[in-house]
């Protein structure tokens, strides 16, 4: 035993850890064990201490992702119809942001609105390094609304993002009711009510369905799993990640290489923000925040960054939106529920087979209106086998099952 353990292969190198409000974060150089005792990660105090934190693979690297979240511009442009007041139309230009260069821990800024339906609003941003962005929405009726990504790089060309949002609702009731509307009530119908730390200081009185379903996942914790599987086949099929995802990946595998390779024009720096030599510059307010990401970069972590493909290529459709790569193959919450829908198409195919043979039994025997509720069966049960399987593809891919056409409509 002891010759065994002086051995090399019997080694593992450890790394300095630490666990907040959910997040496992990771030092991964066995000399920063100094840094990580006398650092505490980033997670908005916000928060409560076990958010609901969902987590997604998804195409193009941690810069570009990064980028998109600093300028909140495209929202309107490239989310038209994804949510209401989400068109070009209602784009508004922005002011002047405030910038606050926080050395080694990263940026705060601050901003106003974009769109016409949330110009009151006032929004926070800030970034920690190396990959956290986290922002919150003032609104003039007092409520909020923020939301936390991590972008992690796992491989070129690819980031695994963590996120969560909350919601605070207004404290005064009479303007939450009657101020709100457009983007703003959209969006606090989009927030879980779940992540809510307003509801939380309340007492809510649960109906019994509510007290008959916790029961019973607390009797069969597996109901708890298909449950959480089932909201997030919600967050899988929003119209904005694909809108992200299909943009940033051809703007990460195409755009940012044909400019690196001097296909279209060489990178320069920014006249009005200064900064390193960029690939895209438009000079507009709203471009301010991504100029300074830049720069910081550059100061403190060897940037720019982003793909040196000396082929451009656009990454493949499947790719793009593959579903089970993206979040299904690791999380057991979206396999029991995929495992849910099968079976509950299985069950409703076997259903149509079984009353049209009831059909046939009571035709035969000339009962032509008992015949009926089998019949009745048969288009149950194929109704629901084709909901239940349409519904389990979510779980797989974007893209419809055959014979439909292997596409994903994502703007008008």
């Amino acid at each position: 035993k002891a010759r065994l353990l002086g051995q090399d292969r019997s080694k593992l190198a450890s790394y300095p850890t630490k666990i907040k409000k959910g997040l496992l974060f990771v030092w991964p150089h066995a000399s920063s064990e100094k840094e990580a005792l006398g650092k505490d990660p980033f997670v908005p105090e916000e928060l409560s201490d076990s958010p609901n934190w969902s987590c997604f693979d998804v195409p193009a690297g941690w810069r570009v992702w990064l980028e998109q979240s600093w300028d909140p511009s495209h929202a309107p442009f490239l989310h038209q119809y994804a949510l209401p007041n989400f068109a070009p139309e209602f784009a508004s230009a922005m002011e002047p942001f405030h910038i606050q260069d926080l050395g080694d821990e990263g940026l705060k800024v601050s901003h106003g609105g974009y769109m016409q339906s949330n110009m009151g609003m006032k929004a926070d941003r800030r970034f920690m390094p190396p990959c956290a962005n986290s922002t919150s929405y003032l609104y003039p009726d007092g409520r909020i609304i923020g939301f936390n990504f991590y972008f992690i790089p796992t491989e070129p060309g690819k980031v695994r993002q963590i996120t969560t949002s909350y919601f605070v609702p207004s404290k005064d009731e009479s303007k939450q009711k009657s101020n709100l509307s457009g983007n703003m009530m959209q969006m606090s119908k989009v927030v879980l009510k779940g992540r809510s730390l307003g509801s939380a200081e309340t007492k809510v009185r649960r109906s019994w369905m509510a007290s008959a379903l916790a029961w019973s996942q607390e009797r069969w914790p597996e109901l708890g799993r298909i449950r959480r599987g089932l909201a997030a086949w919600k967050l899988l099929q929003g119209l904005l990640g694909d809108q992200d995802n299909t943009i940033l990946s051809f703007q990460d595998s195409v755009g940012l290489p044909a400019v690196q390779h001097g296909h279209l024009r060489q990178p320069r720096e920014s006249e009005k923000y200064g900064g390193p030599a960029s690939e895209y510059l438009l000079e507009t307010n709203a471009d301010a925040l991504v100029a300074r990401f830049g720069a910081w970069i550059a100061e403190r972590g060897g940037g720019p960054f982003g793909s040196l493909k000396k082929d451009p290529k656009p990454v493949d459709q499947q790719m793009v939106f593959d579903r089970w790569m993206a979040h299904t193959s690791f999380s057991k919450d979206a396999q029991a529920a995929l495992s849910f829908l099968c079976g509950l198409a299985e069950f409703a195919e076997r259903l149509v087979a079984c009353s049209c043979l009831a059909a046939a039994a009571a035709l035969a025997l000339g009962l032509v209106r008992l015949a009926a509720l089998p019949l009745l069966g048969v288009a149950l049960g194929n109704w629901g086998a084709k909901k239940a399987r349409k519904k389990a593809q979510g779980f797989l891919s974007a893209l419809p099952l055959a014979p439909a056409l292997p596409k994903r409509k994502l703007w008008e």
